[in-house]
């Protein structure tokens, strides 16, 4: 895979033999650590249809819109925060580059488990940056409060 930029860049190729893989094909993982330390990754599944050089391509295209965005998680961690962010106290937020279907599940289940409120703001000055908010539960902060009970 070429980048676009003169990033410093590691490669990394792991082969696997046909009695350990599940199937034909092939997986691309770009992972981009940002100078303030997140980890911000986009990944492609490869099949005999499409070339190892394209399915580079569309996986650093899409890691590069992720990180021209300035979101704080790439699309496959977002939704992996939501229920975290339903059970703590007060208030949580990050910057995503979009909502995914999968995070509008998560969200959509969080809701049903929990008096979590989302509230999703697309920020004025970034083309195309949201703020994703969330209120709470606290159910954390009560399961813990239930296991320290004091002792004399």
């Amino acid at each position: 895979c070429l980048l676009p930029l003169p990033i410093k860049a590691e490669q990394i190729v792991t082969c696997e033999t046909k009695d350990s893989a599940l199937g034909n094909g092939g997986g691309v993982l770009v992972v981009a650590k940002t100078t303030n330390g997140c980890l911000l990754a986009a990944s492609s599944l490869v099949d005999k249809k499409m070339s190892m050089e394209r399915a580079c391509s569309l996986v650093v295209q899409e890691l590069m819109d992720t990180l021209a965005s300035g979101a704080c998680v790439d699309q496959y961690m977002q939704d992996q925060l939501i229920l975290f962010m339903a059970m703590a106290s007060g208030s949580s937020e990050i910057l995503i580059a979009k909502l995914t279907s999968h995070t509008e599940t998560a969200i959509h289940i969080a809701k049903q488990m929990t008096s979590a409120q989302f509230v999703l703001t697309k920020l004025e000055n970034k083309a195309k940056l949201f703020l994703l908010k969330c209120q709470g539960s606290g159910i954390l902060a009560k399961k813990k409060n239930e296991n320290c009970k004091e002792t004399k």
